[in-house]
């Protein structure tokens, strides 16, 4: 850890607008920024981190590759990432569980994305590339591409003690194609008439490249799959129900449409249902269903990163609503919906437009709130639903660690994706979630959430250190001054211990107690506070 000085910036204003001021450091507006950490992964170092609001590290984990290029906090405390080679789970404390290669297990290719699904298995973006044979005989048009197409498949894998997996489901673009250019192959038809399949002729800008999966999702409670296909300026929903066999096939699963798009939503050009004014999105990236138990339950989230066919310039945050009828995606003029976006941002964050041509993402927090990722400036901020920018912290982690004055050249800080963690995650129960200093030797913006020097924390006793609130919410126990190494022991009214943790230093704890009474016991050295406790 580098320093313990001086730490990051609090930029506290009564305006709704950040001032102009230099793009570096952490700010904060105001009381409405979502209480949450931040987890990302460098791209150009092995490391992987947890922030906290005052731009704090809170925990770190370190593998043996660059990432390839996500990384999930699963809800057991454990760390799922995906490297170049390999994909990895380790514990909170950074204890190696499972590692996987899937090229040299395999001969797979995993890119982008992956996602942890509840069984425990592992669903994987894998390139899929066809020979210009494979494809003419599907009806394709090479002689305006010619060469090796690339496409995308999903696998998923199912972990085997420490080191092993095996593929239990797949599906393939390759079986959901249609075209109206040969009809002397079994694949030819109206394309108007079949938006459940993709047409093998679309004039994608991005030639051999056909479709460049970038994110995958998926919702547990309808057993569906999200991507994202950035070279055709869509993302899909396909039923994960079906078995290996009925997804190849255009039947079978429990919505009976075997591996067919149940839903896509983007570009209605691609099925011949518009032109460019329908478009809506624009090279996206990190689509994702919005949680059950959030505020926007059950929409869809996704980052456009435009400056494709638009002549805008810019990228935008996105949130959809799809109208789904006894479990049917609806149409309207043969197009899915909805028509238009349930809600939409474009801006400035300190003064430069966002516009992100590649890679980037975004994530809706449990209050409505949206966080979103820059990643070639390695820059991370929440807004609220009046745009108003609530939080902003800039990455200085790359091949070396960056001060937040210094510029940083060649994207060299950059990250694929920052996702904001809820102070609730499961992942995060029971943890010590006290900041341990920055990542930077010292930040000279600094005015405000500062941590004091280890010898001065001796001179506070117990009994200054009250609480923020009290009744305690969100399960977050915050204290005003940071603990050293003190003893937490909380208490029912019965008089059983219930919650234990120790040599504790910190701010914040998260308790996951029932809402009820309870007695807080702190202990250091020769001192003992006790206090009655409220948790909501």
């Amino acid at each position: 850890m580098k320093s313990f000085a001086l730490i990051v910036f609090f930029y506290l204003f009564s305006s709704s607008i950040l001032a102009q001021v230099p793009n570096v450091g952490l700010r904060i507006s105001s009381n409405d920024v979502s209480d949450g950490y931040l987890l990302y992964s460098p791209q150009e170092n092995t490391k992987v981190f947890l922030i906290d609001n005052c731009g704090e590290q809170v925990n770190e984990w370190s593998f043996g590759e660059r990432p390839g290029l996500v990384c999930y906090l699963l809800e057991n405390g454990n760390l799922l990432r995906a490297g170049r080679n390999s994909i990895e789970i380790q514990t909170w404390e950074g204890d190696l569980v499972w590692s996987f290669s899937i090229n040299d297990k395999l001969g797979l290719n995993q890119h982008h994305d992956i996602e942890f699904m509840p069984n425990g298995n592992v669903l994987c973006l894998i390139t899929d590339n066809q020979t210009s044979i494979d494809m003419h005989n599907l009806g394709k048009d090479t002689l305006s591409v010619p060469g090796e197409i690339k496409l995308d498949k999903i696998i998923e894998l199912q972990p085997i003690g420490i080191d092993s997996a095996i593929v239990v489901w797949e599906w393939r673009f390759m079986d959901h194609f249609i075209q109206d250019f040969d009809s002397t192959k079994i694949n030819f038809g109206v394309i108007a008439d079949h938006p459940e399949l993709l047409d093998i002729n679309y004039d994608t800008p991005y030639g051999t490249d056909y479709t460049h999966c970038n994110a995958i999702d998926y919702n547990a409670d309808l057993d569906q799959i999200l991507i994202s296909a950035r070279s055709i300026d869509e993302i899909m929903i396909i039923d994960h129900s079906t078995s290996t066999t009925e997804a190849a096939s255009h039947s079978g699963g429990s919505s009976n449409r075997g591996g067919d798009f149940l839903w896509r939503w983007g570009n209605p050009a691609v099925y011949d249902k518009g032109n460019v004014t329908d478009q809506k999105l624009f090279l996206q990236h990190d689509p994702k269903w919005i949680p059950n138990t959030y505020a926007d339950a059950g929409r869809i989230s996704v980052f456009s990163n435009g400056g494709d066919t638009s002549s805008a310039m810019y990228s935008s945050l996105l949130i959809l609503e799809p109208t789904v009828v006894n479990g049917a995606y609806q149409m309207n003029a043969g197009k899915f919906l909805p028509l238009d976006y349930y809600w939409s941002w474009n801006g400035d964050v300190l003064g430069e437009t966002v516009f992100q041509g590649k890679k980037s993402g975004m994530n809706v927090m449990p209050n409505g709130n949206v966080v979103f990722c820059e990643t070639f400036n390695g820059q991370v901020t929440e807004l609220n639903r009046l745009g108003e920018i609530l939080w902003v912290y800039k990455n200085p982690s790359g091949s070396i660690i960056y001060g937040q004055l210094d510029t940083i050249q060649n994207f060299n800080n950059s990250i694929f994706r920052g996702e904001r963690l809820p102070a609730f995650h499961p992942g995060l129960q029971g943890k010590d979630l006290s900041g341990k200093g920055i990542l930077e030797d010292f930040n000279a913006l600094s005015d405000s959430c500062v941590i004091e020097p280890t010898t001065a924390l001796r001179s506070h006793t117990l009994s200054e250190l009250a609480f923020f609130e009290n009744p305690v919410k969100d399960k977050i126990l915050q204290f005003t001054e940071l603990v050293y190494e003190t003893d937490v022991m909380i208490y029912d009214w019965s008089g059983s211990l219930v919650f234990t943790l120790e040599k504790f230093s910190g701010r914040r704890l998260l308790i996951d107690l029932s809402s009820g009474m309870y007695i807080l016991r702190l202990l250091r050295e020769d001192e003992r506070l006790e206090r009655q406790l409220v948790v909501y």
